[in-house]
């Protein structure tokens, strides 16, 4: 984006292969203080948080991940607009709307909320808490549910379907119910 004219401020978990600005941080949760790096900052598009744990240790799961998803996300926000952002973009997730849709449709971006597993939920509480900071403080926000996001080094569900594929076993596609639409409000499917 700096091509385009944008200064671009990143916060990354480790260092980018890549140079870009950045400063790398270790963890999102509610204690990091994100004044300084927010400084300046018009726009935050928020992409972090916990996800894709495989093998839980904690004997509280929800609490963890509302400790980053939802407390962290909303630290950051809160924070942002004491520097004067005037936008706020969370990337949520498309668990928000359930974990299936036997019997219905395509998950839309109109459904009703209906987490299931902690991940969703710390993720809806998210949604809710920055919908009230937004509410409260006149700060735009956009949230995106994403159906799916994927790329170099993508883990979770994605990471194992390639490597079914690559074993070149069919899949039982057929038996699944867990459709989702990559199309806008209203256009056919």
């Amino acid at each position: 984006m700096t091509n385009r004219g944008f200064n671009v401020v990143c916060a990354l978990r480790r260092a980018p292969a890549e140079q870009i600005p950045s400063s790398t941080l270790g963890n999102l949760s509610g204690s990091f203080d994100w004044i300084k790096l927010l400084a300046q900052v018009n726009i935050v598009a928020h992409l972090a948080g916990r996800a894709h744990v495989m093998k839980e240790t904690s004997s509280d799961p929800l609490q963890v991940y509302r400790k980053v998803n939802t407390v962290g996300s909303c630290r950051l926000a809160e924070q942002a607009v004491s520097v004067g952002a005037r936008r706020f973009i969370f990337v949520s997730s498309i668990k928000v709307n359930g974990d299936s849709t036997t019997g219905r449709g395509p998950f839309q971006a109109t459904d009703i909320a209906a987490p299931e597993d902690v991940y969703s939920i710390s993720k809806w509480e998210a949604e809710l808490g920055l919908i009230d900071i937004s509410q409260r403080t006149g700060m735009e926000l956009v949230i995106v549910r994403p159906p799916l996001v994927y790329g170099p080094g993508a883990r979770g569900n994605l990471e194992r379907l390639m490597r079914l594929i690559k074993l070149g076993v069919p899949l039982p596609f057929s038996t699944i119910s867990n459709r989702r639409s990559l199309n806008q409000p209203g256009q056919p499917v």
